[in-house]
């Protein structure tokens, strides 16, 4: 989706966006806030969460994926701000962050060799 959202999404914000993206974009914030949830949940003590440091690095980019989806958007239409006034490009930048979550795949294939023989 990633792949797709680069190539026909030129929207700076996600209210600038078409429909699909919008509605695509909340459902993947939606996932994540849940999966990050379910994740605190299952540590027994809550305060190891935070010295997870996978834990913490997906903590960062769910953060920042409420803000770009939901937390600005409201704030703008709220506020009444005009959209080409603002300078959001460095939220685009950030947004390339989300590409360092596949590196969990990375650590996930190489310490079961099994996966690589089946993706393979």
């Amino acid at each position: 989706w990633i792949a797709i959202d680069i190539d026909n999404n030129s929207a700076v914000l996600i209210i600038e966006a078409d429909l699909v993206f919008q509605v695509v974009e909340s459902i993947f914030c939606f996932y994540f806030v849940s999966e990050l949830a379910v994740r605190f949940c299952a540590f027994v003590n809550k305060a190891d969460a935070f010295r997870d440091m996978w834990f913490v690095f997906d903590s960062v980019l769910v953060v920042n994926m409420v803000l770009e989806t939901w937390v600005i958007p409201l704030i703008i239409l709220s506020a009444g701000m005009e959209l080409p006034t603002l300078d959001m490009s460095v939220l685009r930048m950030i947004r390339m962050v989300k590409l360092l979550r596949l590196s969990r795949i990375i650590k996930l294939l190489r310490s079961v060799p099994e996966l690589v023989i089946i993706v393979k």
